[in-house]
């Protein structure tokens, strides 16, 4: 008997996990096994880098994308993440590796994140090659420098500051001093400050002598405004004795000699001329001078 004929085969399911839904928004993109998928259904391998492998058993995967941004996969359904702790490395334009850390339980175990870091260049956490580990250590070396200059800045300012402050500028030099006033315009101030002061036993005084010092003083005080006057006085005095005694002089030096006929004449002239002489030149003794201390002048 003829043998009955197959059934076809049933068609394969297709290989490979199933994709979870998206859980994160705008942040999310396509989950995949390789490079981004480009929108006519090609790949995207123009416009992305190759990706970077790392994690428990390479299940995690970062690449960049053509914005320029650092994206995450995770394929870890068959592994244990709970002490796993996910992040990336990125580096910069300087040739920085910058270091990313996300934490635990920051993934699901199927997930594709985009994490928006502008980087030039995606690694993992494991393997970051020692060029870009070289190149780190020289920028931070380089940082450390400019920090120490820094510091020498601040302490050359410092020392310059302590050494004015030891050695304080040298003082400006005097103005010229004008002429000297009249030392019996500089005096007569001083008199009268030591007049309207009250001696110096006023404290201890008896209230008796002391209103008999303040009556004192004030009678000096009234004085004192009637003293130039009086001194000007007696130099006019003075000066006046002088010349009616030079003026008695050349009268006698010029008289005619005495005759027989007027003795009584001669002798009455002789006598008023010798009594005017004796009466201004007392005058002229007995007015005293001002002293230069009494005219406000220092000796």
């Amino acid at each position: 008997a003829p043998a009955a004929p197959a059934a076809d085969p049933a068609p394969a399911a297709p290989a490979g996990p199933a994709l979870a839904p998206p859980a994160r928004g705008a942040a999310l993109v396509a989950q995949r096994h390789g490079p981004p998928a480009s929108a006519d259904g090609g790949s995207g391998g123009g416009g992305a880098e190759a990706v970077v492998r790392y994690g428990p058993r390479a299940c995690v995967s970062t690449y960049r994308s053509a914005k320029g941004h650092c994206v995450m996969e995770t394929r870890c359904a068959a592994e244990d993440l709970r002490n796993y702790s996910f992040g990336l490395v990125c580096v910069d334009g300087t040739g920085a590796p910058v270091r990313h850390l996300f934490g635990q339980n920051s993934f699901d175990p199927v997930e594709t994140f985009d994490t928006l870091i502008a980087c030039e260049q995606c690694l993992g956490l494991e393997d970051v090659p020692d060029t870009v580990a070289m190149n780190g250590q020289v920028l931070a070396l380089s940082h450390e420098l400019r920090g120490l200059e820094h510091l020498v800045e601040g302490l050359t300012h410092d020392v310059a500051r302590l050494g004015a402050a030891a050695q304080p500028p040298r003082p400006a030099p005097r103005p010229p001093q004008l002429g000297l006033l009249r030392r019996g315009a500089a005096a007569a101030p001083r008199r009268a400050q030591r007049l309207a002061e009250p001696p110096r036993g006023a404290a201890s005084a008896p209230p008796a002598e002391q209103q008999q010092q303040q009556q004192q003083l004030q009678r000096q005080q009234e004085e004192e405004p009637a003293r130039p006057q009086r001194l000007r006085r007696a130099a006019a005095q003075a000066s006046a004795g002088t010349r009616a005694a030079g003026a008695g002089a050349n009268v006698a030096a010029h008289r005619p000699p005495e005759t027989a006929d007027s003795p009584g004449e001669a002798a009455w002239e002789g006598g008023d001329t010798q009594d005017d002489d004796e009466e201004a030149l007392p005058e002229a003794e007995g007015s005293e001078l001002p002293s230069a201390e009494e005219d406000g002048f220092d000796a």
